[in-house]
Order: structure tokens, then sequence, then C-alpha cells
């Protein structure tokens, strides 16, 4: 893949653009899961944000494309340890799980709750 034979000649693949935007932002507007794993696989770092706090996280939630909200959130021995911060704010304090449920992606949503880490220091009983 051209990406990796960038990397191999010394391209970073963290470079950002004017608007503070990686390849890896770049692979998601693009919605081409290779180049995201291909990069996750590299190393990108998956939580550098745009100039609009955007996470590649965000960009997926709001796109709906659950699937990347899935490989994003998942710790996976092939493609690194890293996952997304999924509490991450962008500029207007808005959350992943903020955009999914603004888009309408219960897919999306059902991705982002099962990779929560749901932790409370409330003692009383809640009942759901």
């Amino acid at each position: 893949m051209v990406i990796t034979l960038l990397v191999n000649m010394g391209a970073n693949y963290n470079a950002c653009d004017y608007r503070l935007e990686t390849p890896l932002h770049k692979a998601i507007q693009q919605v081409r899961l290779d180049k995201v794993k291909v990069l996750r696989k590299l190393g990108a770092n998956i939580n550098m944000v745009n100039k609009d706090g955007l996470t590649a996280l965000h960009m997926a939630a709001f796109s709906m494309l659950s699937l990347f909200c899935h490989f994003l959130t998942t710790i996976d021995d092939e493609y690194g340890k890293d996952i997304c911060d999924i509490d991450a704010l962008d500029n207007s304090g808005r959350t992943a799980h903020y955009m999914t449920a603004y888009s309408g992606s219960m897919c999306c949503l059902y991705e982002l709750v099962a990779a929560a880490s749901v932790t409370t220091d409330d003692e009383e009983e809640i009942i759901l």
C-alpha cells in the first residue's frame, strides 16, 4: 500500500495539514477502513485532534461508521494496544457519544457504549 511505502521512505504518518487533520482523519473521511488499519498498525496517534478538536472517533461517530467505531475502540494484538479516548471532548464540548446520538446511528452508539468504561463511586444501588 502507498501509505506503507511512504512511511518506509520517511513520511510522518502523524503529519497534519492546514486544518490539523492527519492521514487518519482523511482515511475516516474517505471511508477507507483499509487505510485506517494500516495507519493504526504503523502506530499512528489515534487521539490526535483537528482544529475543531475532533478525533478520528468523533468523525467516525458523526458519519455513522459503526465498523470504524468498533475498530478504533477495540484493543487488538495485530493493530496495537492504543484505543481512542471515547470521552475526549471537541472544541464545543461534545463527545463521540454525543455525535453518535445526534447522527442517530444506533449501531455506532452500541459500539461506543460497549467500549465505555463506566465506573461510579456512588454506593447507592442503581436500578435500570
